[in-house]
């Protein structure tokens, strides 16, 4: 029964280690967008509203890459943490 519990945990990590890592490859491309949409969607480069939608593009563009980084470490911890847990 125990041993049944600790593979479900094992599990439950290894999931939660691969949304991370979606959730930062999202972040990625969502870095990419917000720069795509910096280049069009503005008057000049220095101004940061884009005149389509309102956003305030230069908050997101600082925020997805620290958020993209901060899962993929909090992925690989995950991973670390279940390979320790295994042996």
């Amino acid at each position: 029964m125990r041993e049944i519990k600790f593979n479900q945990h094992l599990k439950y990590i290894k999931g939660l280690a691969i949304l991370l890592f979606m959730a930062a490859m999202y972040c990625g491309l969502a870095t990419l967008d917000v720069m795509v949409s910096l280049k069009y969607e503005t008057n000049s480069m220095e101004d940061c509203i884009s005149s389509i939608t309102g956003y305030n593009l230069c908050f997101m563009l600082k925020v997805y890459p620290i958020a993209g980084v901060s899962c993929c470490l909090l992925a690989m911890g995950l991973v670390a943490w279940r390979q320790a847990l295994k042996r």
